[in-house]
């Protein structure tokens, strides 16, 4: 886990991320956060969003199963194709 510094926008919701105080302008009054790293894993099959626990004081991702890419749809559709082609055949009808 990680610091990290925040602004927030007039909804709440995160405003800039600072990885240290120095970058962080003097009037925005930065709040300091525990960071917790992105895991690479389950970033390959989900999107991440950022997320901030005001509670806690906590930046954290929340993870969602990723649509299938192109190429996977794409695989897929010829995967059935090549299914129905050989129904077609087992049936003679081709």
């Amino acid at each position: 886990m990680e610091k990290r510094y925040i602004t927030l926008n007039a909804d709440g919701e995160i405003g800039t991320i600072y990885a240290s105080l120095k970058y962080a302008p003097k009037d925005a009054k930065p709040i300091e956060v525990d960071y917790i790293l992105q895991d690479p894993e389950k970033s390959k099959t989900h999107v991440a969003t950022l997320k901030f626990d005001p509670d806690k004081k906590c930046l954290y991702y929340e993870y969602t199963l990723a649509p299938p890419s192109q190429e996977q749809i794409i695989q897929d559709m010829q995967a059935a194709q090549a299914v129905m082609m050989l129904a077609l055949v087992d049936a003679g009808l081709i």
